[in-house]
């Protein structure tokens, strides 16, 4: 008797772990395709809050690891800031808030599109708290 209770319990700790791991936006599917999943522009926090389910990241799956990114490359400046976009893109992304959403870090505003965005001179872009905030490249 006291194993079929013990079994019971066990049972029912794994379907209330397996009810808690769900995907909290409906577009996961896709930014999955997209590599969301891996993509080291999002942190893991991110990537575990919006799409835990579809990523894996669920008790006994995948480990969710923060990037880490090295770089010798010194920080722009006004001799290294080319006022030029790199891509077709930054109207499109301009138009849909990339210029001025803080949820994008200033050194990636500033890489793609600073002749659209504004960003030429140095200290033009300030980065803002992007603790609340989520925009997938998806949707621009």
């Amino acid at each position: 008797m006291k194993f079929f209770i013990l079994a019971f319990l066990v049972l029912c700790s794994q379907i209330d772990a397996a009810d808690e791991c769900k995907d909290t936006s409906d577009k996961c599917s896709g930014w999955a395709k997209n590599g969301f999943c891996t993509n080291c522009f999002y942190t893991c926090e991110q990537r575990e809050q919006y799409c835990a389910k579809t990523c894996e990241y669920c008790a006994g799956q995948k480990t969710c690891e923060n990037c880490t990114v090295t770089t010798t490359t010194p920080p722009p400046s006004a001799v290294t800031i080319k006022c030029e976009d790199y891509g077709d893109f930054c109207h499109a992304w301009a138009k849909n808030g990339f210029c001025n959403n803080d949820w994008y870090k200033c050194s990636d505003r500033i890489k793609y599109c600073p002749k659209t965005c504004g960003y030429c001179s140095p200290g033009s872009c300030k980065d803002g708290n992007a603790a609340n905030q989520f925009l997938s490249l998806d949707d621009l």
